[in-house]
């Protein structure tokens, strides 16, 4: 008997510890703001999608943190804008040209280091997946490893992108990036979706 209460209180506990959904977050009447690649503080020398940037995005109280994720050439999950490395690092290194270890040379987070930072502050991984669409599936195998995908959203430009993230998952958060007019059905249809739009000029938003 002693053992099943001191299981049914191991129990209860793990649930109790079990992170809240992205749903659950975006219900809070609070605003929700989300560090773009992180947060790039110049006079300190911290650079956008780097492990300094994310810990300062979690530590400014941020709800969640963007990144952007690549395959490299042996299949290794990165955080990188850009194809190349030439922008933020000074190095023309294309990054799904090269491999984890030449990648590595260079302080571009994995994948998992960066989900370590969001899972320590609690905080929701936004994630834009870059390149080819086959980066969808490994970035879900991760997500549903580490039990995030309810935590998580997926978020893209590629419209192709998102059909992919919902044709392997139906409960992680989609969200298309400057979507269009000819995608609104589709995107509401898929459920537990959301879209931004690109109003390059604010006097011209429609009423």
């Amino acid at each position: 008997m002693k053992s099943l209460s001191l299981l049914f209180v191991m129990m209860t506990l793990c649930a109790a510890a079990a992170p809240r959904s992205f749903l659950e977050r975006l219900a809070d009447p609070r605003p929700f703001f989300i560090g773009h690649r992180g947060r790039v503080v110049k006079a300190e020398g911290i650079k956008e999608n780097t492990l300094a940037s994310f810990e300062a995005a979690a530590k400014a109280g941020l709800q969640a943190i963007e990144t952007d994720v690549r395959l490299t050439r042996d299949g290794a999950l990165v955080c990188s804008h850009d194809a190349s490395l030439k922008r933020v690092f000074g190095v023309p290194l294309d990054v799904e040209k090269s491999t984890l270890a030449e990648v590595r040379k260079h302080p571009v987070p994995t994948f998992d280091e960066y989900l370590d930072v969001c899972v320590k502050y609690d905080v929701v991984p936004f994630i834009e997946t870059k390149g080819d669409k086959k980066v969808v599936a490994p970035v879900l195998k991760v997500l549903e490893k580490r039990g995030l995908l309810k935590v998580a959203v997926m978020s893209a430009v590629p419209y192709a992108h998102i059909k992919e993230v919902r044709r392997l998952d139906r409960t992680v958060f989609v969200h298309h990036i400057f979507s269009k007019i000819e995608y609104l059905d589709e995107i509401a249809a898929m459920g537990n979706s959301g879209l931004s739009w690109n109003y390059p000029d604010l006097t011209k938003l429609p009423p």
